[in-house]
C-alpha cells in the first residue's frame, strides 16, 4: 500500500521527527501494485498532504 493507505500513523511519525528536528531523507518502498506509477503518485500526494 502507498502511504496514507495502510494501518501506519504517518502524520503521527512526521510530527515526531520534526518534534526531534530530524532533517535527513524520507524514502517509500513503491511496491509494485496497483502499478509502480500509480504507487509513486499517491505516494507523492500523500507527502504533499503532510507537508513534506
Amino acid at each position: 500500500w502507498a502511504p496514507g493507505c495502510g494501518h501506519i500513523n504517518f502524520p503521527e511519525i512526521i510530527k515526531t521527527l520534526q518534534q526531534i528536528n530530524y532533517g535527513g531523507a524520507i524514502s517509500a518502498e513503491i511496491l509494485p501494485e496497483p502499478s509502480p506509477e500509480e504507487s509513486v503518485r499517491l505516494t507523492i500526494e500523500y507527502y504533499k498532504k503532510l507537508g513534506l
